[in-house]
């Protein structure tokens, strides 16, 4: 049997990533974040009942708000790397190809599939766009 991949030593790839969107802290709206500078625990965020005690807020938990998610998450191609590990599984009549790259650390570092490397920049940014105008289809019928 002849194995073949899809990569050699030595080519250079590329990998594709949809980075995680910025996130902002907002203040809690029911307890506007208010801090008791009473607490000898940690500040924590409190509600004041009529009757002086203090409890954490119920919808922030005493966090005094919640980091969410801004902007838009999109696939943008990622980086070039070199090719520097080639294994190839065969098991009955499945063939698995696997990837270690030179920058990314070769016995010890990430494994890379076939399927997430790109033999230009052009064809990962191809893919990138598909995956972004997929996207906005999505985020315009929502």
């Amino acid at each position: 049997m002849k194995l073949e991949s899809k990569y050699n030593l030595g080519d250079v790839v590329w990998t594709i990533t949809d980075p995680p969107a910025p996130r902002v802290w907002v203040r809690c709206t029911f307890c506007l974040g208010y801090e008791d500078p009473q607490s000898s625990f940690e500040a924590r965020t409190v509600i004041v009942g009529d009757d002086g005690r203090k409890v954490d807020c119920p919808i922030c938990k005493g966090n005094g708000g919640e980091h969410i998610l801004a902007g838009r998450i999109c696939w943008e191609v990622a980086e070039s790397l070199t090719i520097g590990l080639v294994q190839v599984k065969v098991t009955g009549s499945s063939i698995e190809e696997t990837y270690m790259c030179k920058e990314t650390g070769i016995g010890s570092g990430r494994v890379y599939y076939h399927t997430s490397l790109y033999s230009s920049n052009e064809s990962a940014q191809c893919i990138c766009d598909m995956k972004n105008s997929i996207l906005e289809e999505n985020n315009v019928k929502a």
